[in-house]
């Protein structure tokens, strides 16, 4: 027998719910995969875009660290165009704050580098200038959310990249949401990839035996 509808509901909408309830469900959601409540929960109305996004920007965008790749060398010729070399040939920006009235995030530069260089002795070397690191964002951002940094992907996206003369580093900012839909993507891509590598990978292995 088919249930009379709530005085909350009509044909073909979901229950109205206390935003305090949808937020507990969705957080719950939200442990088994954050990009299905990004990419699949988020569009289904504008009250779960909202909500969702509220999640995102309270919880999870706090978490979000990016890294960027500085390698000596330019990629395209080879020659070297930057002599000082940076640890790990990376260098790491963790949250930092939001824009306020916009969906604007800023990411943070440690004040100093694992050699014990300072980000101010560097620049003032040249050895690490607003060149350099807009030539890393141009090339991608690993961007990964807390601790794992396996689970993250190459991003490129928008960005501005400057110095902060009182904090003595650099900081980047970036639209938060456009930086999760394109790790996101980024992340689906990548299985893809790898989805149809496989059947190749098992057609090599196949015929070696």
């Amino acid at each position: 027998m088919k249930m009379p509808l709530t005085p909350t509901q009509t044909s073909g909408t979901l229950p109205i719910l206390p935003a305090e309830i949808w937020l507990q469900i969705l957080e719950h959601c939200a442990t088994d995969s954050l990009s299905h409540l990004w990419t699949t929960i988020r569009p289904l109305s504008h009250n779960h875009k909202a909500h969702v996004e509220r999640i995102f920007k309270h919880t999870y965008i706090p978490t979000l660290a990016l890294s960027l790749s500085l390698p000596r060398h330019d990629p395209k010729t080879n020659a070297l165009k930057y002599p000082f070399a940076i640890p790990y040939a990376e260098l790491n920006f963790a949250f930092d704050s939001f824009v306020v009235g916009t969906t604007d995030v800023v990411f943070a530069s440690p004040r100093e580098i694992a050699t014990g260089d300072t980000m101010a002795a560097l620049k003032e070397k040249g050895s690490l200038t607003k060149e350099r690191l807009d030539d890393a964002m141009e090339r991608g951002a690993w961007v990964c959310f807390g601790r794992s940094r396996a689970k993250g992907a190459a991003v490129m996206m928008p960005s501005c990249v400057c110095w902060d003369g009182q904090e003595k580093g650099w900081k980047i900012t970036v639209d938060w949401m456009v930086l999760v839909s394109s790790l996101f993507e980024a992340k689906r891509t990548k299985a893809q990839r790898v989805f149809k590598e496989r059947p190749a990978r098992k057609m090599v292995a196949d015929w070696r035996r």
